[in-house]
């Protein structure tokens, strides 16, 4: 059974929570929205806020890719009661390998500086495809989280700590997972439920998204890092393990099936 990439599952389960926040006393609107973080990339083609003080022109400004102040900068700022987004494809790209997912019908309440009281994502699929071609597919059922702080996870993204003594902040408070199915040429993967809680960081040394673009290197097979690029690697792997903490996960009903002999 191929071995798939553990930060880039996380990457896309931290991705459906991950986006957005602002609003207007009737609606405002913003349509085709897209960042690209180096080798990451969000695509939003409708997203609605109400119950604020926000023009559909605020709101486009906010959004904007180019703007001179970061994401979480502007979205720490925001407060609205509630923020629809019917769809957020989410992608990422390392060589021939890469993560796809499509977020369906996500719904924030009550966002205020950058925190979400709650989220719901109403279902999600995609597909994973690792170096030598192999390809996994991903369905993933309903999903929730309470207490989001979605301006720590975007500078978790995009930005480098500053602060050698940041304290770790929640990033969710708890969240859960209506199952999840993987299938591949070598098996199928099921989980059921999943819970968690008490999930916390800060940001880190090197973001998300430049350790993407970092793996960039190393996405031909076969290709080996030298010992200065090794030992980069592992500083980077092990700050992230220093910096992201969570209480407690439950995961029920994991079956594997091996279509393969050895698999």
């Amino acid at each position: 059974m191929r071995h798939y990439s553990k930060s880039s599952l996380a990457v896309s389960l931290l991705a459906g929570a991950c986006w957005f926040a602002p609003a207007s006393s009737e609606a405002a609107v913003a349509e085709n929205v897209i960042y690209d973080l180096a080798s990451i990339r969000f695509v939003i083609p409708r997203i609605e806020t109400t119950g604020g003080s926000l023009s559909d022109a605020d709101l486009k400004a906010i959004l904007d890719p180019n703007s001179a102040d970061t994401l979480a900068q502007r979205i720490g700022k925001l407060s609205a009661s509630s923020i629809s987004v019917p769809q957020v494809v989410f992608e990422m790209k390392i060589g021939a390998a890469g993560n796809r997912v499509t977020y369906r019908d996500i719904k924030l309440n009550n966002v205020a500086n950058g925190m979400i009281e709650a989220a719901t994502v109403a279902a999600a699929s995609g597909d994973m495809k690792d170096p030598a071609g192999g390809e996994v597919k991903i369905v993933y059922g309903a999903m929730s989280a309470r207490k989001i702080n979605l301006a720590l996870m975007l500078r978790m993204f995009a930005a480098r700590r500053t602060d050698a003594n940041e304290p770790m902040a929640t990033i969710y408070e708890d969240f859960t997972a209506d199952g999840m199915q993987m299938t591949s040429g070598d098996a199928d993967v099921s989980v059921g439920r999943i819970t968690g809680s008490g999930v916390k960081g800060r940001a880190l040394a090197t973001p998300i998204g430049e350790l993407v673009a970092l793996s960039q290197q190393f996405a031909t097979p076969g290709a080996k890092p030298t010992p200065q690029q090794a030992q980069q690697l592992m500083a980077i792997a092990a700050d992230f393990m220093q910096n992201i903490e969570i209480g407690r996960v439950e995961s029920r009903d994991m079956k594997v099936r091996a279509k393969k002999e050895g698999a």
